[in-house]
């Protein structure tokens, strides 16, 4: 795995580890900032760039990952819930 999931790798090496609590409030704000000057097809190009990421990062965690409700949890906040607060269809993604 690479470093495009840090917290979900961190559970998996340290599974007592508690992911750290961040602003995420700001995390939006500098995100709208860093892709406010983007055009549609960019930020979609952006978004199946992270799809694929999410698609590597789960098809490469061995089954024991998903018995590990930590890691179950990180996953559904990263890609789950995330992508749903976007609501992007998957017909625009291709």
């Amino acid at each position: 795995m690479g470093t495009e999931h840090p917290a979900v790798e961190r559970l998996l090496r340290e599974p007592a580890c508690r992911s750290p609590d961040y602003d995420v409030d700001a995390f939006n704000a500098q995100a709208v900032a860093r892709f406010r000057d983007l055009d549609e097809p960019a930020v979609l190009q952006r978004f199946e760039k992270a799809r694929l990421a999410q698609l590597r990062l789960v098809s490469s965690l061995p089954d024991a990952a998903f018995r590990n409700q930590p890691v179950v949890d990180r996953l559904h906040i990263e890609i789950i819930a995330h992508l749903g607060e976007h609501d992007i269809s998957e017909q625009r993604l291709h």
